[in-house]
């Protein structure tokens, strides 16, 4: 038999042999959440006025990316995740200050149902000529409790900025053309 049968012979035994130990559980349990932004709630669009020509935009906001992480000390039944959330700015012809503000939200999902939600406040300030804005805000982080039956990839987190019924339906509509 040639060293390459031997090799294909000894991993088919190797694995005929594997089982779930708890070191398989544990590995399970660390599966990071998915990370994902809510699809309706990416983007806000602030109006000077009753207008809704471009030259009536104050500003447009977008969440531009989510970055996260998870971890878990020894002995400890909790994954820690952490998410980090930019938002981008952009300014409209109609924008008298140099100034924007935004709430964002993060929403712990466990198996698809909603177990918290937070909301986070961020704002910035365009330089002179300049009208595009990142705003990066501190991670936010949270514990999730883990168990035999319960892991990692059991829960989601949902990243979205805070709108109004009417900023709501506006983005609803405006996907549809």
């Amino acid at each position: 038999m040639k060293i390459a049968g031997w090799v294909g012979l000894a991993l088919v035994l190797g694995l005929a042999g594997c089982g779930q130990d708890k070191d398989d559980v544990r590995l399970e349990q660390m599966s990071c959440p998915a990370v994902a932004v809510a699809p309706y709630a990416r983007d806000l669009v602030q109006w000077q006025g009753n207008g809704r020509d471009l030259t009536d935009l104050d500003y447009r906001l977008r969440v531009s990316d989510v970055r996260g992480s998870c971890t878990r000390k020894p002995q400890d039944d909790n994954l820690y995740v952490s998410a980090t959330v930019s938002l981008d700015a952009t300014r409209g012809p109609a924008m008298t200050g140099d100034g924007v503000d935004a709430t964002y939200f993060v929403a712990l999902l466990r198996k698809g149902e909603i177990i918290q939600k937070t909301t986070f406040d961020v704002s910035g300030k365009f330089q002179p000529n300049d009208d595009h804005l990142t705003l990066v805000d501190k991670p936010v982080v949270s514990k999730l409790p883990l168990s035999e039956t319960l892991a990692g990839s059991d829960y989601s987190l949902v990243v979205g900025l805070q709108l109004s019924q009417a900023q709501l339906d506006d983005n609803r509509t405006a996907s549809r053309r």
